[in-house]
């Protein structure tokens, strides 16, 4: 049952048709993670589009960097973003201001509270309790205490577990 608090539940099927699952956990969190590998690739080339950029060319390579930045005006200024040269300089934090460019970018946990199965989320999910500031987003989440459990009735479901580090850990590279 999702709170106002949580982000929309999406039929992970229906937003995804891919039954490959990136399952993961990171040391230093309680959760873990459970999203569908065709999104977790397209949010993890977002994410280092964004972050590893220094020029605007860099970012219009990926189309939805590209939307994100060209759409960006908070002050509302009249500029044509996509006017200026490929070789204008870029910065994540500078574009979109030290507390913001944070929320520009997808988050594991709340990509598992969105896409994760609706059997899984409902069977293991817990409560959101965190108090982690303003624009922290409460959402469901799976304790990496329950993986095998999880990981048991995914593969009961139907679903390839893939274990990718590399591709876990660019959710946190930004």
């Amino acid at each position: 049952m999702n709170t106002p608090e949580e982000p929309e539940r999406a039929e992970a099927g229906e937003a995804i048709n891919d039954r490959r699952l990136l399952v993961g956990s990171y040391p230093f969190d309680e959760w873990l993670a459970v999203i569908p590998l065709t999104q977790a690739k397209k949010d993890v080339d977002l994410i280092r589009a964004l972050s590893h950029s220094n020029t605007l060319g860099m970012v219009r390579k990926n189309q939805e960097a590209w939307a994100l930045v060209a759409d960006w005006n908070p002050d509302e200024l009249e500029r044509d973003v996509a006017a200026l040269p490929d070789g204008t300089p870029f910065d994540l934090e500078e574009w979109f201001g030290p507390d913001t460019y944070q929320m520009m970018i997808p988050l594991a946990r709340l990509r598992t509270a969105e896409l994760c199965p609706d059997p899984v989320l409902h069977d293991f999910g817990r409560e959101d309790h965190a108090e982690a500031g303003l624009d922290y987003e409460r959402a469901t989440w799976l304790s990496k205490t329950d993986r095998h459990e999880i990981e048991q009735r995914l593969n009961d479901l139907g679903y390839e577990i893939v274990h990718d580090d590399e591709l876990r850990e660019a959710y946190y590279d930004a």
